[in-house]
């Protein structure tokens, strides 16, 4: 008798860039829903591949400078090793540029054709190049695709066209029937069926190089859905292959759902051929709470995860974190405590537990098994319903909850071992009898594991001299035998890896031709900063600056800039240089509310007359290029507004597309709460000295820095440095004051330092009251390094003034957490001891606070000259 077939499926990967730890988190499911059928007895095909024909992939070559096939080959090899690298057990690794893959493709095509399911006709819409699809206007998040957060291009073209409207009723119906799970995701697809009008598909682009050519029309090429999905189809058309159609699962993201649940079955319809049986839907995987996504540069790689953490720690993870369906966020942390816990803690120490004692009382071999007590039923009964209750779930597509299955009977074995204590057993055949048990458990532990950390499981059962073979042998058994090996670690223990990142340092050129438009242009970049949503004391200074407006307006600036406009052809009303709309919005209300970077650069611009951006670095390519526009270049405002622009004006540009004018900078690398560098450029003009420049450029980075940084890089073609200071100093606000217990002097404060609590011990007890200091701002030294202060840690040091007996603590300005700057220097991130601070010099001059010298600032001080800071 034949065996039962099972064919399961991934999405094939673009191959524009290196796969990151999404494509993992898939493979690796479908990779253990592979092997789980392989030891249910079935007759297993595992495909995976890429898509190497999609347009994205000739934008990349191009841009990279590569023929389209030398850069696809090179890049497919990147998932062929992943594949390698992840011991996933897939059949076959198809990719779109096969020959066995382009004839069934142009056979598909020519048969719908034939069939009067493909037209010829004209398509206007928008368009997606992340996604490679169309959007209407409803499908868009602000004007934005919602995966790739970038406007669609505007696209009218002749294309040929498929009836997928001619298939609705047939798609609702298979729907309706369970071909998606899980039913979220189901009830998604079905509600747009029934509300929304199926239209049909455009299945052609005309004029395009690279893809497979229509076998109806050599103008045309095949558009990549058509194409990529009939992947799951052309790899079942070889010998011993065919048996595997019609897939039981296409396992795939929930991005691309709609395109194989109704696009591909409705090609089939079309085709006569057998629906697939199941599209399983995950989540995605995301990163600090966004989608990983190559296109929003915020991908982990899959391999330096397996390299540094263990291929099976890393599987493992992936699977039990993140419930099935569901989307998970990534943390390398989250790898290394999971592994630790349940792999190295719960099973890795059960078998070297085990496999010790069976080594030292019986030799190595697995003794006989004795009469069973109660504790030994217990256990034996629930190994012998483990296999049921795990395999419901596993053909349920509940990975992540078979596993919690498995690891709850390996904690049983554990609360086993620690019951019956046998270390202590003095009797041989008892002894015996408990070692049975946890042996034999340990073998159908390393067969129910064994789909999901494959490598371990194997080395596991070696260990206990067993072999891993089927589902059959997933019952307890009372005459196992064989002979174990030498104890050794089954998991060691791994250790979080602090990564540093890679920050790219961003140039700034300045064409030659700028200056002849009487343009200045300085610039720098920030790092590591904490961008803070909104800061009251910046909406103060706003306020403070349409107060005080008047005296910043400089008309014959303001002119200058103007005429620079008008240089360029443009209409002044119309695209008003930054600074001037700037004033225009506080003279009609105020300036908006963005972020505690933008809101800053915004009231320095209008303070300095100096037109102010910052662009988020890791959205950067390359380097940054202040020049002249071309005809017709394309620029996306902050709105996300597409714009051809004239020739001639002042523009700013990365590697890849314009992202900045005198009057407005782009959307795509805009500074958001969740920016961590950025490059911050200012342009001036003739009508100010490089003086003022410098002065303004100091200005905007040491606010941007003091209200959400922590340190500063300093990358630009002028020469601004700063030296480093000793200290990080930072704003507190006392939440709770209480005696310390151990010492008559000392208060024991809880602090808010914007969200961070932390606590320290203070000597200024005999100089405030209690209720004097609760909701108090102070300045903290927050890089000091803890101490043990009579029996209570100590987070940070208070910094209090002195003279002649009177003590009154450090009064800033500005809101918990803020930095407080020390004039012409950056914080440090480095922890000092208290003789470090020592060797400082810190005093009181007209009530101002003062470091060897330079000022605190935004710090007053109620005390004569000369007080003592400490």
């Amino acid at each position: 008798m034949a065996k039962k077939t099972f064919y399961i499926t991934t999405a094939i990967d673009y191959v524009n860039a290196k796969p990151h730890c999404g494509h993992l988190y898939e493979k690796a499911i479908a990779d253990a829903i592979a092997r789980w059928h392989r030891l249910l007895g079935e007759d297993v095909f595992f495909l995976t591949g890429t898509d190497d024909n999609a347009s994205k992939n000739e934008e990349a070559a191009e841009k990279a400078g590569i023929p389209v096939r030398e850069f696809v080959d090179k890049n497919a090899q990147f998932f062929i090793e992943l594949c390698k690298k992840a011991n996933l057990s897939n059949d076959d690794f198809i990719r779109t540029v096969e020959k066995r893959h382009v004839k069934v493709v142009q056979e598909l095509f020519k048969k719908a054709f034939d069939n009067g399911d493909i037209y010829k006709g004209h398509y206007e819409g928008l368009y997606c190049k992340g996604c490679e699809a169309f959007y209407t206007e409803k499908d868009l998040i602000n004007g934005e695709c919602p995966e790739h957060k970038k406007k669609p291009e505007h696209i009218k073209e002749e294309s040929y066209f498929f009836k997928l409207s001619k298939f609705k009723e047939k798609i609702l119906e298979l729907i309706k029937k369970g071909l998606i799970t899980p039913q979220t995701w189901s009830n998604e697809i079905q509600s747009r069926l029934e509300k929304e009008e199926l239209k049909d598909i455009s299945v052609s682009r005309v004029g395009k190089t690279w893809g497979i050519k229509t076998p109806i029309d050599q103008n045309h090429t095949v558009y990549v859905w058509f194409d990529a999905l009939g992947n799951y189809y052309s790899a079942t058309r070889i010998k011993s292959k065919e048996k595997f159609w019609p897939a039981n699962v296409h396992f795939i993201g929930k991005g691309i759902n709609w395109f194989h649940s109704v696009i591909w079955p409705g090609m089939l319809y079309s085709l006569g051929i057998e629906q697939p049986k199941k599209v399983l839907v995950h989540g995605y995987l995301t990163f600090e709470g966004q989608k990983m996504s190559k296109s929003l540069g915020n991908v982990i790689d899959p391999i330096y995860l397996i390299d540094t953490y263990g291929v099976d720690q890393v599987r493992y993870y992936l699977m039990r974190d993140i419930p099935a369906g569901q989307d998970g966020d990534v943390s390398e942390k989250s790898i290394v405590e999971r592994a630790n816990a349940d792999l190295a803690n719960s099973l890795g120490n059960l078998l070297q537990r085990v496999n010790t004692l069976v080594f030292k009382n019986f030799d190595g071999k697995i003794p006989k098994p004795g009469k069973f007590e109660k504790d030994d039923e217990e256990l034996i009964q629930k190994a012998n319903t483990l296999f049921t209750r795990a395999n419901e779930q596993m053909q349920n597509y509940e990975w992540s909850k078979a596993l919690e299955i498995i690891w709850e009977f390996i904690h049983e074995c554990n609360a086993y071992i620690n019951k019956t204590e046998p270390w202590k057993v003095q009797d041989k055949k008892r002894l015996g009898t408990i070692l049975y048990v946890l042996v034999e458990s340990l073998r159908i532990t390393s067969l129910l594991t064994y789909s999901f950390i494959p490598e371990s499981s194997e080395k596991l059962a070696k260990q206990i001299g067993q072999k891993i073979k089927s589902f059959k042998d997933a019952t307890f058994k009372k005459t196992t035998k064989g002979k174990t090996e030498e104890p050794q670690i089954l998991f060691k223990k791994v250790e979080f890896v602090e990564r540093k990142e890679k920050i790219p340092e961003i140039e700034l050129v300045i064409s030659p031709e700028v200056k002849n438009l009487g343009i200045k242009v300085v610039g720098t970049q920030i790092n590591d900063l904490k961008i803070r949503k909104k800061s009251e004391t910046i909406e103060k200074m706003k306020k403070d600056l349409k107060e005080n407006l008047q005296k910043y307006e400089n008309k014959e600036v303001l002119e200058e800039y103007n005429k620079i406009q008008e240089k360029a052809g443009l209409d002044k009303e119309k695209n008003p240089n930054s600074v001037v709309g700037l004033i225009k919005l506080i003279k009609g209300n105020n300036l908006p509310q963005i972020n505690a970077v933008v809101d800053v650069y915004n009231i320095v611009s209008v303070k300095t007359l100096t037109s102010i951006a910052t662009h988020d670095v890791n959205r950067l390519v390359g380097k940054i290029t202040v020049r002249l526009s071309k005809e017709g270049e394309e620029f996306i405002s902050l709105e996300g507004n597409r714009e051809l622009l004239k020739a001639g004006e002042l523009v700013y540009s990365d590697e890849e597309k314009i992202i900045g004018r005198l009057s407005k900078q782009c959307n795509q690398t805009k500074t958001e709460i969740t920016t961590k560098h950025v490059f911050l450029i200012l342009f001036g003009n003739n009508k100010m000295s490089d003086n003022q420049m410098q002065d303004a450029l100091k200005e905007a980075k040491e606010l941007i820095i003091g209200f959400n940084g922590k340190e500063v890089q300093q990358n630009t073609n002028q020469n601004t440095s700063k030296s480093l200071s000793l200290l990080n100093l930072k704003v507190a606000q006392i939440e709770s004051v209480e005696d310390h217990p151990n010492a008559d002097k000392l208060y024991f404060l809880k602090l808010d330092l914007g969200g961070e609590k932390r606590q320290l011990v203070g000597g200024i007890k005999n100089s405030y009251k209690k209720e004097e200091l609760v909701g108090k701002k102070i300045v903290i030294i927050s890089n000091l390094k803890p101490a043990n202060i009579r029996g209570i840690e100590s987070q940070g040091m208070l910094l209090a003034a002195e003279k002649e007996g009177v003590v009154k603590v450090l009064e800033p300005q500005g809101n918990p957490g803020d930095q407080v700057q020390i004039e012409g220097t950056t914080p440090n991130n480095n922890q000092i001891t208290i003789e470090d601070f020592a060797k400082l010099k810190l005093e009181v001059k007209n009530k101002k606070a003062y470091c060897d010298g330079k000022e605190l600032k935004g710090v007053s001080i109620d005390l004569p000259d000369g007080a003592k800071i400490k």
